[in-house]
């Protein structure tokens, strides 16, 4: 569906909700300028039209990963294209590391989590495995795996979709970033019983109330809220407004990863990554001392193909040079995003390794 569908205000209250989903929503229309009965009953037709859903998105860190990984992978076709595609969901089922992932036109990018090196050892090993399957009916050609170690991140922005909003709607782009979400690495690890229910229970019912979780769980009301406050407090529990990106515009996802050669200040590359926060429709980041990760979205094919094009020589000038760069557009139309930003999984592999 697109943009012009949506009612002007109901846009502005579905930016406000990406931009603002730990807020109360008092301050969010206060911040957005509208009254809270027009927030509310803009938030109800989004949901009822289901523009967005809320989601519960922990810390990797705190969920005891080391690394994340970012997989390129490209095909040369030797057997039914449909295996392909079958494949890459295999193999996100199996590693249950896998939080974000799509497949389109003989090409395929995924982000996993790894505990440690040897982790990292198995989840190659499995995606070699699956992949040689079905008689052979794929060969991989320029795949590649970066690997980002968390605790090494200079600058991370995870699934904040303000500003592919802001650029689909037409409002100004966001003037800062969420707050950092606070980590305790490995925190659940020392999780009594009671909170590994309870977290489980509100990654599977993101939008559950502390007394509607009292009354699953059997629990006080009062016990949920302080067992609530510690999940967050460790960085096990974030809230996430997320837009359905068909339904808002958007047609285009372009993963890009930069390599970087070393020498010089690094002044120009901080103020490129800067601009390009700002500026451009970024919904996941990261920055490592020698690589960065870029997720866009865009509302069309020539500026999704002007960002891949256009963004890296801007990005960086000076001394501190890019050296490389690999990017890859999906045409949301025809991809298969098997996997989008799902963390049960992830959350299940934790707690039962704890």
């Amino acid at each position: 569906m697109p943009p012009a569908r949506l009612r002007k205000t109901d846009a502005l209250v579905l930016f406000g909700l990406v931009h603002h989903p730990d807020q109360p929503q008092r301050e969010v229309a206060e911040r957005l300028g509208l009254r809270l009965s027009t927030l509310n009953a803009a938030k109800k037709r989004l949901e009822k039209g289901g523009f967005a859903t809320t989601v519960m998105v922990p810390s990797g860190q705190s969920l005891g990963f080391d690394s994340l990984v970012a997989s390129f992978r490209n095909f040369t076709l030797t057997g039914p294209v449909e295996l392909l595609a079958r494949t890459d969901r295999a193999i996100a089922k199996e590693s249950r590391r896998t939080v974000f992932g799509l497949y389109e036109n003989l090409q395929s990018f995924s982000m996993s989590y790894a505990r440690s090196d040897g982790d990292l050892d198995r989840y190659r090993s499995l995606v070699a495995r699956i992949s040689s399957t079905d008689g052979a009916v794929q060969r991989q050609e320029g795949a590649r795996q970066d690997v980002f170690r968390l605790r090494d991140l200079e600058k991370a922005r995870s699934f904040d979709f303000s500003n592919v909003l802001a650029t689909a709607f037409g409002l100004p782009m966001p003037e800062s970033d969420r707050p950092a979400a606070p980590v305790r690495a490995g925190a659940i690890t020392s999780l009594p019983e009671s909170a590994s229910r309870l977290l489980r229970h509100l990654i599977g019912k993101p939008t559950a109330t502390d007394s509607q979780a009292a009354n699953s769980l059997g629990r006080s009301r009062q016990s949920v809220a302080r067992l609530r406050q510690r999940l967050e407090d460790d960085g096990l529990l974030r809230r996430l407004v997320l837009p359905d990106l068909r339904r808002v515009g958007v047609n285009t996802l372009t993963a890009t990863i930069l390599d970087f050669a070393g020498g010089g200040r690094r002044e120009a590359r901080r103020e490129g990554r800067e601009w390009s926060l700002r500026e451009l429709p970024i919904f996941h980041y990261l920055s490592s001392d020698s690589q960065d990760l870029i997720l866009t979205a865009s509302v069309d094919l020539p500026a999704a193909r002007s960002l891949s094009t256009s963004v890296p020589p801007k990005y960086f000038t000076g001394p501190y040079r890019q050296r490389n760069y690999t990017s890859m557009l999906f045409a949301l139309e025809r991809a298969d995003l098997h996997t989008f930003i799902d963390y049960m999984p992830l959350v299940e592999d934790a707690l039962a390794f704890k």
